[in-house]
């Protein structure tokens, strides 16, 4: 059976690719032309239905409609987001949404603004003083100042203020030394959602705060409060470049492995009855509202969609689809909010997995079909390295997937990723779990003074690590560019490359894997 009757079997798939195709579409048109557009389709599919009687009109009538219905919402979005921009200080009501973080001489952080006809999203700086340094997430302040969209910097590859549009923020502000005030806002703007989602975050920050009061020292919090909540703040820029010159950074985003993780947790010691209705409902119910704990990014939301609908498949003793649900994922986020297309964490952490999904099983095969790796398999030493290879497997195709990707955004990829990748994760897995501990025992003292023992532990060892990985020779190739044309070409190639070797040389079997 080949790739493409295999794809055929995957619907989500298509109208995933169809719904993309129409948001970069719906950018350049207006939401008016769309949709008289979709209206015209359908009134010409359904005289073309009753005439032929074709089951064909009505499939590309299906998938033409999802384009549409793309260009659609994207254009809506487009039209629907409000840039502010202002020449002369006004006076603005507004409640802080993400920990104030230290860049230089200033405090940066999201703010909602809520004193206008709808809630809009700010990139802040706020001058450092002893005052700005209490501000805390939840705070309501009123400030004067002159708001603004940057524009592209001649030369840069970069446009920063397409970045800050695609996610939603309205503008930038500078709020100066004496600016601003304590004020109690009103939030009655904000919808439900919203206003839990500024609990959750406040939630969160009590909770890294209280890890903090541990003793834990400052790296080691850093890094456990971005493993297991999401709170990147703390990262030095130093931590950062040194996880993306060794090709890691993705351990410190929330996704598959984090939730994994906690999913694995609960299903091995609390919840071992998956069929029981009342357990799949507890199960989603506390992966959607660690999701929303975390802050929703949309690697941790794409996780939480997979591991819902496989909680459900798996509790009804049906077979799980994963490019279906993969590909389910991506659409739900996108009808919800189009503009995610164009978030760099929501393309690297889908094409990830897919990439995954597509060529882990090929490249394990390169061994496992050899005679003697089999025999190998028989001894506890060949097993043992039989699960190396396989991670070694994970690390390389997902590698492959999103390589164009990075070089695009970053100019650069790693050359020492297997190893990084196979010294990071036990510790990773080590700190996730142990940080977990820490919150749920921290009134505990013997045991909160273990955790972060073992906690600073890893730390230490982590760093040590990847600061040797990151000193080899040629630890990092710099200075790569390319263009959006070369990455669709780079992406066509591989997979042009999979479907003739699944085609040619694997042999016309059955893709189990995807």
């Amino acid at each position: 059976m080949h790739i493409s009757d295999n794809l055929q079997k995957y619907p989500f798939v298509r109208f995933t690719l169809c719904l993309i195709l129409g948001i970069v579409v719906g950018r350049e048109i207006s939401f008016v032309h769309v949709l008289v557009w979709l209206v015209a389709l359908w009134l010409l599919m359904l005289v073309s239905w009753f005439v032929m009687k074709r089951e064909v009109v009505l499939s590309i009538a299906v998938h033409l409609s999802i384009f549409l219905t793309g260009g659609a919402l994207s254009s809506q979005a487009i039209d629907r987001l409000v840039l502010l921009s202002s020449d002369e200080p006004r006076c603005y009501e507004a409640v802080i949404s993400s920990p104030p973080v230290r860049h230089g001489k200033v405090l940066m952080c999201d703010m909602t603004l809520v004193n206008g006809d709808t809630p809009m999203l700010l990139k802040a700086s706020i001058w450092n003083d002893t005052l700005s340094q209490r501000l805390r997430v939840g705070n309501g302040i009123r400030f004067w100042s002159r708001c603004e969209m940057p524009n592209r910097e001649p030369g840069s590859s970069f446009d920063y203020g397409a970045y800050l549009r695609n996610n939603g923020y309205a503008g930038t502000v500078f709020v100066g030394a004496g600016w601003w005030e304590n004020a109690e806002v009103d939030l009655s703007i904000l919808s439900l959602f919203q206003r839990t989602r500024l609990r959750l975050a406040v939630v969160r920050d009590r909770l890294v705060k209280q890890m903090a009061s541990s003793g834990i020292n400052d790296n080691a919090l850093a890094l456990v409060s971005a493993l297991t909540l999401g709170d990147r703040s703390r990262l030095t820029k130093e931590t950062k470049e040194m996880f993306a010159t060794t090709g890691v950074s993705h351990m410190l985003a929330l996704s598959g492995l984090h939730l994994g993780l906690i999913y694995g947790f609960l299903v091995m010691l609390v919840f071992r009855r998956r069929t029981s209705p009342w357990a799949t409902i507890a199960l989603i119910c506390i992966i959607a509202g660690y999701a929303m704990l975390v802050g929703m990014s949309a690697s941790i939301v794409r996780a939480a969609l997979m591991l819902g609908i496989y909680t459900l498949m798996t509790s009804v003793r049906h077979d799980h689809a994963s490019l279906n649900v993969l590909a389910f994922a991506a659409f739900v986020l996108l009808v919800v909010n189009p503009l995610t297309l164009y978030d760099v964490g929501f393309q690297l952490s889908f094409i990830s997995v897919a990439s995954i999904m597509l060529f882990q099983q090929p490249l394990c095969e390169l061994l496992s079909a050899r005679k003697w790796y089999c025999r190998m398999k028989e001894h506890w030493w060949g097993r043992a390295l039989d699960k190396v290879w396989g991670l070694v497997c994970v690390s390389l195709a997902a590698q492959i997937g999103v390589s164009p990707l990075l070089v695009y955004y970053f100019h650069g990829l790693s050359t020492c990723f297997v190893v990084a990748n196979l010294v990071v994760l036990p510790l990773v897995v080590v700190m996730i779990m142990t940080g977990f501990a820490l919150l749920v025992f921290s009134q505990c003292a013997w045991l909160s003074t273990l955790c972060v023992r073992i906690i600073d532990g890893c730390t230490s060892i982590l760093e040590s690590s990847m600061q040797n990985i990151a000193s080899w020779p040629n630890a990092s190739i710099d200075n790569l560019h390319i263009s959006g044309i070369q990455v669709a070409l780079l992406y066509l190639t591989l997979l042009a490359t999979f479907t003739f070797y699944m085609r040619f040389i694997r042999g016309n079997r059955k893709i189990d894997h995807l």
